[in-house]
């Protein structure tokens, strides 16, 4: 079942990934705070919102599918 909310706050994963430039091992810096590749996924994420990486969705087209996707659920259901 998918979470309602995530489980890191925002304001950590923008530290998070302000620290990880290119190059820089993700792991080595934070340990123990989250796995190497969950923050890996939040920079992927924060490049694609800042229009630098356009392989994926961004979080506001990830929004917009998950409304209309309720929303057909919904619909059906009637």
């Amino acid at each position: 079942m998918p979470r309602t909310r995530p489980p890191y706050p925002p304001g950590f994963r923008r530290r998070s990934w302000s620290w990880c430039g290119p190059g820089v091992r993700c792991a080595r810096l934070l340990k123990s705070s989250a796995p190497d590749e969950t923050i890996r996924e939040w920079v992927r994420q924060a490049n694609r919102d800042e229009e630098v990486d356009l392989s994926g969705p961004t979080t506001g087209e990830k929004e917009e599918l998950c409304r209309l996707r309720r929303e057909n659920r919904q619909r059906r259901a009637m």
